[in-house]
C-alpha cells in the first residue's frame, strides 16, 4: 500500500455555528514501495455527523472544495452521491506512481464539528476491498492556539524548481519556519518560497497562551538512484558469462558501459552477458535531469593449471589410463593427443595409448597454462636399485621392477674380463640377483617388437678400507626410478644415492644434465627425445676420498663407483 500524511493533523473544534472552525487540510500520498504501484483511483470518505470520529456535520459536506494540489497530475471531485466520497484519479498517460513519487490532494473550507475525539478520514486504493483501507486520523481540540492550514505546492519538484509553503494559524503570539538553512521566524499566516536540493521536511512552530503547536511537511525533490547493481560473478574466466543486475528510482533510461548498452526496464532487472576481459562496468542512471553512476569491476582471472597425471602411468599397450587434472578459470581445454577440445567442466578424459606416449594438456584462458605427462604403454622398466654390504665388499644386491614385460626379461652378466660372458637368462618381473665385483649386469626387457635395456659397469667394490682412514670408502645405495619407467621419451626419472665420502657425477641425455654431489641425494632428469642410435640417457657417480691418503696408500683406490646407460 502506499504511504499517506494529513497536515495538519491537529485542528480546533467548532464552538458556536456563529463562528465555525475552518480549516484547510492536505493530504500526501507517497510510493515508498521501491517500485511502481499502479493505481485505477483513490477514494477518500469523510464522516459527516455530530459524534467524536465525524469530521464535520451533515450540513457543512457540501461546503468541503477538493482540488489536487500543484503539480498533482491527477483529477480529485467530490462523489455524487453526497456520501463524504472524494475520487482521484490519474491524468493520462499517468497510470499510478513511480517509485518515490509524492502527490497531494487538497480539501479546504473544511469545517470542523463540535464534538471532541479523533475524526477519521478513510482511503481505499482502485476501489479493492482485498487490499484494505487506510485510516487517517485528526484530532479535534479544545479552540485556542491551533495551525489550521500548512501546505506545500507541489509537494514533489526535480531540482532547481521551487514549492510554496503556505499557512495559517490561529491564536499564535510568535511563529517560527524551520528550513534547510535553519530556524527563522514567520508571521502568523503567509507563504515562502523554497527550493530544496535534496528531500526536505519543513516545520512550522506556533507559540501562544504557554504552549506550542507544530506541523510539518515534506517537499520531495524528485531524483534518480541507484539502490543497487551487481555484476554475479564478478571474478570469472574468460569468454565466462556474468549477470547484472539493477534497481533504481526515477530513472527515466540507464545504460551499461562499456558499450552503451540501453538496459529495459530501467527501474530494475538484469542481463547477462560474456566477458573477454577484466573491465569496470558503469551502469548510469538518468531521470528529472540529473545522472547518477556506479560502477562495479569485472575480473578475468589468469588459468590456474595446478595438476594434471595419470594412472596409471605404466599401463599395457591398449590399456585404459585415465587422464585427470586441477585448474581454475579455463575457458576450455586442448588434450594432444588426440587433438581434441573439452568442455570447462571436464577434468578427466580416459584414453588408450597403443605406445609410450606424452600427453600436453593446455588450459585456455587468459595466460593459457600447459602441462605434460608421459604414459608408458607396453614393457618396462620401473626401478633398478643396488646396494652394498660393509662387511662383504666383494658384494653387491641388484634389484629390478618391470611391468607388462611378458616373457621376454632377461638378465645377462658379464664378469671379469678374463671369463666368458654369461647367456641371457630368463628372470621374473620383479627379483633381486647378488653379484660379485666388478662386474657388469644387463636387464634386457622385449614385447611386441619394442626392447629395453638397462646397463650396469661396476670396475671394482663399491667399498674399500683404507689403513689409517676412519671409516670406509663406501658407495652405499643407488635408486633409478621413474613413473613412466626408465626408457620413455618425456618422462621424469629420480636418481637417488648414499655415499660416504666426496659424491660427484652426473645423469644426463642429449639434451640436458643433472650434477650429483653430496653424501646423499636425488636429482630429477626430464628425458628428451632419443637420437639416432645413441643411449636415451646415462649417468655415473663416484666417491672420493675426504682426506689426502697418508703414504704409502694415497694411489690405493682413491674412488668407489660406477656408470649406467638406459637405452
Amino acid at each position: 500500500m502506499l504511504d499517506y500524511k494529513i497536515t495538519p493533523n491537529a485542528v480546533p473544534r467548532t464552538v458556536s455555528p456563529a463562528e465555525p472552525s475552518v480549516v484547510t487540510l492536505m493530504i500526501t500520498v507517497t510510493n515508498k514501495t521501491g517500485a511502481e504501484v499502479p493505481v485505477q483511483r483513490l477514494t477518500f470518505t469523510i464522516q459527516a455527523g455530530d459524534g467524536p470520529a465525524d469530521l464535520t456535520d451533515a450540513d457543512h459536506l457540501c461546503d468541503i472544495r477538493p482540488a489536487a494540489g500543484s503539480g498533482t497530475p491527477w483529477d480529485f471531485f467530490r462523489g455524487g452521491d453526497g456520501d463524504g466520497r472524494f475520487f482521484a484519479y490519474p491524468s493520462p498517460p499517468h497510470t499510478g506512481l513511480a517509485a518515490g513519487e509524492s502527490v497531494a490532494f487538497v480539501l479546504s473550507q473544511v469545517t470542523v464539528n463540535q464534538a471532541i475525539g479523533h475524526a477519521e478520514i478513510g482511503v481505499r486504493e482502485s476501489d479493492a476491498a482485498s487490499l484494505g483501507e487506510t485510516v487517517l486520523t485528526i484530532a479535534k481540540e479544545e479552540p485556542g492556539l491551533a495551525i489550521t492550514e500548512f501546505l506545500a505546492g507541489p509537494v514533489q519538484i526535480v531540482p532547481g524548481q521551487t514549492s510554496v509553503l503556505t499557512w495559517n494559524t490561529v491564536g499564535a503570539s510568535t511563529c517560527t519556519m524551520t528550513t534547510e538553512r535553519g530556524t527563522q521566524p514567520v508571521d502568523r499566516w503567509g507563504s515562502m518560497h523554497v527550493s530544496p536540493q535534496e528531500t526536505t521536511v519543513y516545520t512550522l512552530s506556533a507559540e501562544g497562551d504557554g504552549g506550542t503547536k507544530i506541523q510539518q511537511v515534506i517537499v520531495t525533490v524528485a531524483t534518480v538512484k541507484i539502490h543497487s547493481f551487481s555484476a554475479t560473478p564478478r571474478n570469472l574466466a574468460q569468454g565466462d558469462e556474468t549477470t547484472f543486475a539493477w534497481e533504481t528510482t526515477g530513472a527515466a533510461s540507464c545504460t551499461l558501459d562499456p558499450g552503451g548498452i540501453a538496459l529495459e526496464p530501467p527501474a530494475a532487472g538484469k542481463l547477462t552477458l560474456p566477458v573477454e576481459v577484466s573491465a569496470f562496468y558503469t551502469l548510469t542512471a538518468t531521470g528529472y535531469g540529473r545522472e547518477m553512476p556506479l560502477t562495479r569491476s569485472v575480473t578475468v582471472m589468469p588459468v590456474e593449471l595446478t595438476q594434471f597425471g595419470a594412472a596409471p602411468q605404466l599401463a599395457p599397450a591398449g590399456g585404459e589410463v585415465t587422464l585427470s587434472w586441477d585448474a581454475k578459470w579455463a575457458s576450455g581445454f586442448y588434450l594432444d593427443p588426440p587433438g581434441q577440445v573439452l568442455d570447462p567442466r571436464t577434468s578427466s578424459l580416459t584414453v588408450r595409448p597403443a605406445r609410450t606416449t606424452t600427453y600436453k594438456l593446455t588450459a585456455r584462458g587468459l595466460e593459457e597454462r600447459t602441462a605434460e605427462v608421459t604414459v608408458s604403454a607396453g614393457p618396462a622398466i620401473a626401478a633398478i636399485g643396488l646396494t652394498t654390504n660393509p662387511d662383504d665388499p666383494a658384494v653387491m644386491v641388484v634389484a629390478w621392477e618391470v611391468v607388462h614385460a611378458g616373457t621376454d626379461l632377461t638378465v645377462q652378466l658379464d664378469g671379469l674380463p678374463s671369463s666368458p660372458p654369461e647367456p641371457p637368462r630368463q628372470v621374473a618381473p620383479s627379483g633381486s640377483i647378488i653379484l660379485t665385483l666388478p662386474h657388469t649386469f644387463l636387464l634386457t626387457v622385449g614385447r611386441g617388437g619394442v626392447t629395453t635395456t638397462a646397463t650396469l659397469v661396476v670396475p671394482g667394490p663399491l667399498v674399500v678400507y683404507i689403513p689409517q682412514v676412519a671409516g670406509p670408502l663406501m658407495l652405499k645405495s643407488l635408486q633409478l626410478t621413474g613413473p613412466a619407467g626408465l626408457a620413455a621419451e618425456g618422462s621424469t626419472v629420480t636418481t637417488s644415492w648414499q655415499a660416504q665420502g666426496l659424491v660427484r657425477g652426473q645423469v644426463r641425455d642429449v639434451h640436458s644434465s643433472r650434477e650429483l654431489k653430496n653424501r646423499s641425494g636425488q636429482a630429477e632428469l626430464r628425458l628428451g627425445q632419443r637420437v639416432g642410435g645413441r643411449p636415451l640417457w646415462q649417468g655415473d657417480i663416484f666417491a672420493s676420498l675426504p682426506v689426502p691418503v697418508p703414504p704409502p696408500h694415497e694411489q690405493a683406490h682413491p674412488e668407489v663407483g660406477m656408470r649406467w646407460t638406459i637405452s
